[in-house]
């Protein structure tokens, strides 16, 4: 499914007015757009895959996230997400996260010249490998 060219706007003080929120999701391409909520521009949650998000411009608003894991048993993780070019996130967060992780890469983080992160926060991490080789394991 597609969204192209769409405009959505919220008073940047309208609390939790995600412009778009995808959760258990696959297939969607977000482009050419405005989108200015109160809250997030585009929230993913778990379950999401194959999400392209390019050519939108977010803002009064949190930007792009991925969000609200660890609520419940057994989630289903992020996979194939695709963001524009000549991204810059600022002050990323991973924080109070804990639970198991079926490969021994728990956390693999990709950053380079064009997509990088300012400010990153990471504490309070815990997660355990279900596995018999050692401990988790990230990557950046």
């Amino acid at each position: 499914m597609k969204f192209i060219s769409m405009n959505i706007y919220s008073p940047k003080w309208s609390h939790n007015t995600d412009g778009i929120h995808l959760g258990k999701s696959s297939g969607i391409t977000i482009m050419r757009s405005l989108i200015g909520p109160g809250d997030d521009c585009v929230s993913l949650s778990p379950g999401s895959e194959n999400i392209s998000v390019y050519d939108v411009r977010c803002g009064p608003s949190h930007g792009i996230s991925a969000g609200s894991f660890g609520r419940y048993d057994d989630e289903e993780p992020l996979k194939g997400i695709y963001l524009p070019p000549r991204v810059v996130i600022n002050d990323m967060s991973l924080k109070k996260n804990r639970g198991t992780s079926r490969s021994k890469l728990a956390v693999k983080l990709f950053c380079n010249e064009d997509f990088y992160v300012e400010g990153w926060n990471l504490a309070n991490i815990n997660l355990q490998y279900i596995g018999s080789n050692g401990p988790v394991t990230s990557e950046c």
